[in-house]
């Protein structure tokens, strides 16, 4: 444990905490059909949606995988 927290501590002297991207104004020209920016109000934001919409792929993807018509017929193969 002695290792972990000196490669801890070093760790933390090397990075920066994570911080927000600044929220960009769009051009006057587009306004009217750009959809609107997601403005968070913390980083813990930020980071959890980006967490939950890969999780999201993930698991579609999976059920699409897997949830095809001949699997059934496999795992009975798979079985036999």
């Amino acid at each position: 444990t002695i290792f972990y927290e000196g490669v801890r501590g070093e760790a933390k002297l090397l990075t920066n905490e994570p911080s927000l991207p600044r929220t960009r104004k769009p051009p006057s020209r587009f306004v009217d059909s750009l959809p609107t920016s997601l403005s968070y109000e913390s980083i813990y934001d930020l980071y959890h949606d980006e967490y939950f919409e890969i999780i999201n792929n993930i698991l579609n993807s999976l059920d699409s995988r897997f949830k095809q018509s001949i699997f059934p017929l496999l795992c009975k193969v798979e079985q036999f």
